[in-house]
């Protein structure tokens, strides 16, 4: 049985998009315990026909899943939560790689710990080739509380790197069922931010596997465009979500 559904929404990405399947399907974890789940949010460049491609190389491990309809990030990462069914969940996005050690790396804490998410560094690609750690864990650690943070309990340490750099335990999320802004940019700094307030447990690696791409068309790096209101409107949905949630009051001068 597969043990990892990696979800990876694509959108015209067809220059960087074999690099990053190609580092999936060459881990070695091997691509009989992974579940590659490729979602083509109506992309108007050739990156479909790439992923058909794969998906013809692949059929037993790549789920291709082309929309009809741009929900952008949210919308897509949403649609393939629904297909997954392993007992682990990775997203990827679509224009980074990985290193072909991370999952068998993270699945062997995973196992290990049975926690609801284990996470690792990244580094930060440049255009001009120079690599640099971009966000990393202190040291290899596991926390653990009885109570989240909505049972009362206090923050576990703060997960650097964002949700592509780690690994959840499909279970914890199926019970969350936080679900992605639709529509939005910046979707991931809501999801990752209400899903951590749910942790009862979670393992830190200090290692870096992910490559995070510096593509100035992507959306943390392009300059002049509307959608970085986005990020003030999602900052207004957390905001919102924590008082819906009854933590706020206590948590005021963080949060705020």
């Amino acid at each position: 049985m597969k043990k990892i559904s990696v979800i990876i929404p694509c959108y015209n990405v067809e220059s960087y998009v074999d690099q990053c399947i190609e580092s999936i399907v060459m881990q070695t974890c091997g691509i009989g315990n992974l579940e590659i789940i490729l979602v083509d949010d109506c992309s108007t460049d050739g990156t479909l026909k790439k992923l058909q491609k794969w998906e013809q190389r692949y059929p037993d491990d790549i789920v291709l899943i082309p929309l009809e309809k741009n929900v952008k990030q949210g919308g897509a990462r949403n649609i393939g939560l629904q297909y997954v069914s392993c007992e682990y969940i990775s997203f990827i996005d679509s224009d980074d790689w990985i290193d072909q050690e991370m999952y068998e790396k993270m699945l062997q804490k995973m196992v290990l710990y049975h926690c609801d998410v284990v996470s690792c560094g990244m580094y930060r690609n440049a255009v001009d080739g120079e690599i640099m750690v971009f966000t990393c864990n202190e040291k290899d650690a596991y926390y653990e509380q009885k109570k989240n943070v909505i049972e009362g309990g206090t923050d576990l340490p703060d997960i650097p790197g964002g949700i592509v750099c780690r690994i959840y335990n499909a279970s914890f999320l199926k019970n969350i069922h936080v679900l992605f802004p639709e529509g939005l940019k910046y979707e991931d700094n809501y999801w990752g931010n209400i899903s951590d307030l749910y942790l009862h447990s979670e393992y830190l690696m200090k290692e870096c596997f992910y490559h995070y791409r510096e593509n100035p068309s992507s959306t943390t790096l392009s300059r002049n465009d509307y959608s970085h209101f986005d990020r003030l409107t999602i900052e207004v949905m957390k905001l919102q979500k924590y008082k819906e949630l009854g933590i706020y009051e206590k948590n005021k001068t963080k949060y705020d």
